[in-house]
């Protein structure tokens, strides 16, 4: 199948760009996944359940954050539905990295932009959640969301993500990790034929790429950098690692590439990891969790 036709052209995106906002990891044991981040030094928000029936437990950096996802089979029968089942359809093809978010100014207008440029984007659905405050409050996430269904890579997704309620996602206490953890650098999907895949990520994105080549696409930012790479050119870039920690599933996030204060704090963590060095020459430490590759550098 070949990709959609997407009426993206030079000069349809405005000027400003949409940031990555959140990855949805999809895990079939929430309480094992919170309990492996744990060891990893992270700091993770009280777990919490939405409307729709799925609980989470976040991974708060400075920028876009980490959802770790779990809970399928308590969602009621009369909520499984739209991207709810799709999600828990594709957590049957192995955990990893479900959908990509990326933070609009308004869901409800932002949709509309992407069904001009010929984006299949399903309408805006809703939902809440509590959330534990630090003292023992509570508030209430609101959340819009408008999600894709990208025909060439189902178990890839791009969405909208509003918060209604910053101030109790966003929260101080969630975003100091003991492990040095600051904000996530890049993410790296791996994707057949990469170039055929830029002008879907460019209209989530609002922009064009920096980078653009048959087996790379790339797009640079301070924060949350996005990638789109070939396996050859995955192979390519982290040789070895790839043999040494277990594979990803094609058409997902393959690597996350986190920033953190000091290689030395993510020692006092016992999880095995993989020394890797980074074009740049600086090290990178790697390891696997339910279906991606993390890779912590300074």
């Amino acid at each position: 199948m070949s990709a959609p036709d997407l009426n993206v052209k030079p000069g349809s995106l405005d000027t400003t760009s949409r940031p990555l906002d959140h990855l949805v990891i999809g895990v079939r044991d929430l309480d094992a996944a919170a309990e492996t981040y744990g060891k990893l030094g992270f700091q993770l928000s009280p777990r919490m359940s939405h409307s729709h029936g799925t609980s989470n437990n976040l991974i708060m950096l400075h920028g876009a954050f980490l959802e770790l996802l779990g809970d399928f089979d308590q969602v009621p029968d009369e909520r499984k539905e739209g991207f709810v089942c799709d999600m828990a359809d594709s957590l049957d093809h192995g955990e990893g990295v479900l959908a990509t978010a990326f933070r609009p100014r308004d869901a409800q207008v932002d949709r509309l932009v992407l069904l001009e440029q010929g984006v299949d984007v399903l309408p805006c659905a809703g939902f809440t959640r509590p959330v534990p405050l630090p003292g023992g409050n509570f508030g209430e996430a609101r959340i819009t969301v408008a999600m894709s269904r990208y025909p060439t890579q189902p178990d890839l997704r791009l969405f909208l993500s509003q918060q209604h309620h910053p101030e109790v996602v966003w929260i101080p206490e969630w975003q100091e990790h003991p492990n040095g953890a600051l904000h996530t650098s890049r993410i790296i999907f791996q994707l057949p034929s990469p170039r055929d895949h830029e002008a879907y990520f460019s209209a989530f994105a609002n922009c064009p790429p920096d980078r653009l080549s048959d087996e790379r696409v790339d797009w640079e930012r301070s924060r949350g950098s996005l990638s789109l790479m070939s396996q050859r050119a995955l192979s390519d870039h982290y040789g070895a690692v790839l043999h040494d920690l277990p594979g990803v599933v094609d058409g997902r996030v393959a690597v996350v590439e986190i920033q953190v204060s000091s290689l030395d704090r993510l020692s006092d963590y016992p999880t095995e990891m993989v020394l890797f060095k980074r074009p740049d020459g600086r090290p990178q430490l790697m390891t696997a969790a339910h279906g991606l590759l993390l890779g912590f550098h300074t």
